[in-house]
């Protein structure tokens, strides 16, 4: 049996981002789930533009 696949970068914001997005959390958890992902205003520029892996 195969280990789950490791989420990307690009999949792991765009979780997040939905979640904020879709009020279902608060910003302190936006933050807290940014930090624990290591995840920057950067990468979500690169998000924006398409760039991010």
């Amino acid at each position: 049996m195969k280990a789950p696949q490791q989420q990307t970068k690009r999949e792991r914001l765009h979780q997040i981002l939905g979640l904020y997005g879709d009020d279902l959390i608060t910003r302190e958890q936006f933050e807290a789930l940014m930090k624990a992902h290591k995840l920057t205003d950067a990468d979500i520029d690169a998000y924006c533009r398409g760039e991010l892996k």
